[in-house]
């Protein structure tokens, strides 16, 4: 059976979104449909998109991040993984479900507060192909949120329902003509200095959320960020952390604050692993800004028999 999420808010907005004041349709961008690989799973991003086209020691062989209003879209293929679906887990503030398309097996993860930003990941398995879909937006209603969910294809099938038909222009590109981005290239060569490593650590209720960052500013854009790795078993059977981190406009990582009520050995693991994020610097307009963000890190110890602690993806 196919699987459909049935959002009402999307379902109406889709329908009447792109129609102007006087009833004439409203002439909309041509984005870029990406197939990426053996006609499993093809999304449309938005123009000014970055690749990273090469095979990663992580097992990534594919990955494409676009934003557009505010809306932030980030996809990715790994081969050769040992990450199952049934370890990965929602949050508190979070929803999940399983579902499946002929052979594909796959889990979404949304948040579950309304009032929030909408955030939502999924996750498909395709034999040894693993893929990932995180999809970030002030608000759901957004038309470009819309049209980036309709876009996605599980094996040719719309992975949304949809209640109403809109074709958008689009171009379409196989991944494996596509290469890697000078700014991503550009990112990964940076070698950061381990001198400057200096996290403040803090409890874990000290933490107060940032305020939204100005409309005008793009945000960093990851393209490395590694999962902590606490040495030893952990004391918790759940442990968390938020980070608030400084990205500096010259792409290296400036001040690390780490909140969390975890053991030592985790606290110093999530600074570690946010020393060696790899990023595209933030911009406003033509240039490199400062940046402050919150990195959330997990990592469930279950009773499963796995190779080391699970991390919530």
């Amino acid at each position: 059976m196919m699987f459909t999420i049935r959002l009402s808010f999307l379902i109406t907005l889709f329908a009447g979104l792109f129609t102007s004041v006087s009833g004439q349709t409203a002439a909309v961008e041509k984005w870029t449909r990406i197939d990426l690989g053996k006609n499993e799973v093809s999304i449309a991003v938005p123009p000014g998109f970055l690749v990273d086209a090469d095979k990663r020691a992580n097992g990534k062989l594919f990955r494409v991040i676009a934003a557009v209003n505010g809306v932030s879209m980030d996809i990715a293929l790994e081969k050769n993984t040992n990450v199952r679906i049934d370890l990965i887990s929602p949050l508190q503030s979070e929803q999940g479900s399983a579902f499946k398309i002929d052979k594909i097996q796959g889990k979404v993860i949304s948040t579950s507060d309304p009032k929030q930003n909408f955030s939502q990941r999924m996750y498909l398995a395709a034999g040894d192909r693993f893929y990932t879909i995180k999809i970030e937006a002030p608000s759901a209603n957004s038309a470009d949120l819309t049209r980036f969910l309709y876009s996605i294809l599980v094996n040719g099938k719309p992975l949304f329902k949809r209640l109403a038909t809109r074709d958008f222009p689009e171009e379409s590109v196989a991944a494996s003509d596509l290469t890697t981005s000078a700014e991503v290239s550009e990112a990964f060569a940076r070698k950061f200095d381990k001198n400057t490593l200096k996290p403040i650590f803090k409890k874990a209720s000290e933490f107060v959320p940032l305020p939204d960052p100005p409309h005008n500013i793009a945000p960093p854009i990851l393209v490395d960020r590694p999962y902590p790795r606490p040495s030893g078993i952990p004391s918790r059977n759940m442990m968390e952390a938020n980070v608030v981190v400084t990205y500096l406009a010259n792409g290296q990582i400036g001040d690390v604050v780490v909140y969390s009520d975890g053991d030592k050995s985790f606290a110093t693991a999530c600074a570690d692993a946010t020393h060696k994020i790899k990023f595209v610097p933030a911009r406003n307009g033509n240039k490199n800004v400062d940046y402050v963000h919150v990195e959330h890190y997990s990592v469930m110890l279950t009773a499963v028999p796995v190779a080391g602690p699970v991390i919530i993806r």
